[in-house]
């Protein structure tokens, strides 16, 4: 086992993460030194963004997947390199506005399904 990755298991220790959560951030920084063979110490911001797209365009991953293997990197940059990454977009989706109902219901409509109701819970 590597120093990197034996100091990143104390501080995911020391923080009190879930061991899916370990797991998940351990996986995160694995992968990121298997897909370019190098030590993450020397891996850039740039080369980081470029694996997060490949994640998720060739891959396949969900915004989502993306997004929590970026946490995870983060969280090693930050807690055992003393280096803050920089990413210049947003992985995750945009929410949606829900649609405008097209019509609204007359309040005497309502008001007879409302008595239908109460109607109905009197007989429990």
């Amino acid at each position: 086992m590597t120093e990197l990755r034996q100091k990143m298991i104390r501080a995911m220790d020391l923080k009190n993460l879930s061991p899916d959560t370990e797991r998940t951030y351990l996986a995160a920084v694995t992968g990121l030194a298997k897909h370019y063979r190098q030590s993450p110490e020397i891996i850039t911001d740039q080369m980081i963004e470029d694996y997060l797209l490949y994640l998720k365009n060739e891959k396949g991953n969900a915004p989502a997947s993306c997004c929590i293997a970026l946490t995870g990197l983060r969280f090693f940059y930050s807690n055992i390199l003393d280096k803050q990454i920089s990413v210049g977009f947003r992985l995750t989706k945009k929410p949606r506005k829900l649609a405008r109902p097209s019509r609204v219901l007359p309040l005497r409509s309502s008001e007879s399904g409302r008595a239908s109701i109460e109607g109905n819970r009197s007989s429990f």
